[in-house]
């Protein structure tokens, strides 16, 4: 018994002996900083692609696909598409960029955010829209507790066209991603000049637009493939930029009952 509380007591003396030693212990030198390596190298590479070009209808074209200008915001570098519709931007440094497109009769395009590392060839195409010749003549409106009812005329033609409606809250309402909230298409079929278009009351109390208060509607001409040439993202408003529309709206307003 006496061994055996001897050594109990010199194994609950040992944490106590260690602990004691680890408090004493010598304290080592204080660690330094290290210092900054150089920078890395600067990598430049290439912005290359093509430009594809579509008419009112939707269709692709291949003809006069040079003359597109493709442009960097806040760059000076910049190309011109050769008779393919292909560009070229050399000597491009890392970064994120913003990519213009344009073309005399066609709306414009822009490439938001484009993440470029450098050392190679990035390949992005754009696409892009001929402006419409053809537009809405007029709208008429007749709001109802349930909907509003848009009925448009516009000139007849062989081929199916396509009509797009923003509606706001103000009198500037437009295609401007500013001065909408949103938007509706509706395609007009070959040989006719009327279309028509309901939009639900409760779409635009969504919008924020209520009983008593006026609805805004502008009715435009619109290129076939709307939402992928011609269109991008404003990222002030977080709505589309729809570039391949016609020149002139037609306007009409309507108190919503």
């Amino acid at each position: 018994m006496k061994n055996n509380s001897l050594l109990s007591a010199l194994f609950i003396s040992l944490p106590i002996l260690f602990a004691a030693c680890a408090k004493d212990g010598a304290v080592g030198p204080q660690g330094t900083q290290g210092s900054t390596g150089p920078g890395g190298p600067i990598l430049t590479g290439n912005l290359k692609g093509y430009v594809s070009l579509f008419d009112q209808y939707g269709s692709h074209v291949l003809v006069d696909q040079d003359s597109a200008l493709v442009s960097l915001v806040g760059v000076t570098a910049q190309a011109y598409t050769d008779s393919a519709g292909k560009y070229a931007i050399a000597g491009l440094s890392t970064g994120v960029y913003t990519v213009n497109c344009s073309k005399s009769g066609y709306g414009a395009n822009q490439v938001n955010s484009l993440g470029f590392t450098g050392g190679g060839d990035l390949y992005r195409d754009i696409r892009i829209s001929a402006i419409p010749s053809f537009h809405v003549d007029s709208i008429s409106l007749v709001a109802d507790p349930n909907v509003v009812t848009i009925t448009g005329s516009i000139a007849m033609d062989t081929r199916v066209r396509t009509v797009l409606v923003f509606v706001g809250n103000g009198s500037n309402t437009s295609n401007d991603p500013a001065h909408y909230l949103g938007v509706y298409n509706r395609n007009v079929p070959a040989n006719q000049g009327n279309f028509m278009l309901t939009v639900p009351l409760t779409d635009l109390a969504n919008l924020g637009i209520t009983s008593g208060q006026t609805a805004y509607f502008a009715a435009y001409g619109a290129t076939a493939n709307y939402n992928n040439a011609s269109s991008y993202e404003d990222l002030a408003t977080g709505r589309t930029w729809f570039t391949a529309v016609s020149t002139a709206p037609a306007n009409r307003s309507v108190l919503i009952p």
